[in-house]
């Protein structure tokens, strides 16, 4: 929808902008049109957004109010949601390890820095 939405108003002259997901090269979380001070997104997880009711102006349309999946799509729905919260989860375990075992690297190379040496050798490049 999103890329349709994108394609549409370029094919009347606006200037548009589309992000991409994240997760998911193939998918447009968001349209901003700025000749029509506009945007769209996904409001969907991971990127769910609740609207500030103090500030004017902003509109929700919520899309999934006028969609009525049948049982197996709605079926076919919970299976990808259940596939993406597993995929989140083992990204963040491993971003983790990653972000541990490159601390620890940091660490060995930090030790393995002769202070008064490095000192001695930037002297003169900060005069």
């Amino acid at each position: 929808m999103m890329k349709k939405l994108a394609d549409e108003a370029a094919s009347r002259g606006y200037d548009v902008q589309m992000v991409w997901c994240g997760l998911d090269s193939n998918s447009v979380d968001m349209v901003i049109l700025p000749e029509l001070k506009f945007c769209i997104f996904d409001s969907t997880e991971p990127h769910v957004y609740f609207p500030d009711e103090s500030r004017p102006g902003d509109e929700i349309f919520d899309i999934a109010r006028h969609c009525h999946p049948t049982e197996v799509e709605e079926s076919n729905i919970q299976k990808i949601v259940a596939k993406y919260k597993s995929a989140i989860y083992d990204a963040t375990v491993n971003a983790n390890l990653y972000a541990q075992e490159e601390r620890k690297v940091r660490e060995i190379i930090d030790s393995a820095i002769n202070a008064e040496e490095f000192e001695k050798r930037i002297e003169t490049l900060f005069i």
